[in-house]
């Protein structure tokens, strides 16, 4: 299964560089030993945009079903 709509796939992309950003930060904050309710409230807002990036992939085969 494919992205079929250009602008749908641009959006996930977007989503999920977004989310590598996310993902270094976090990492950053583990090294730099950041206080551990800064580290999970990132780890929270990760999940989040995961699942939005999942939901706008599974729309986008509903969409194409």
């Amino acid at each position: 299964m494919g992205l079929d709509d250009p602008q749908a796939r641009e959006q996930v992309l977007l989503r999920l560089r977004r989310l590598e950003g996310q993902v270094r930060g976090v990492q950053n904050m583990i090294a730099e030993d950041r206080d551990c309710t800064d580290v999970l409230q990132q780890m929270a807002a990760i999940r989040s945009a995961v699942q939005g990036a999942t939901m706008l992939m599974l729309e986008s085969y509903i969409d194409s079903c």
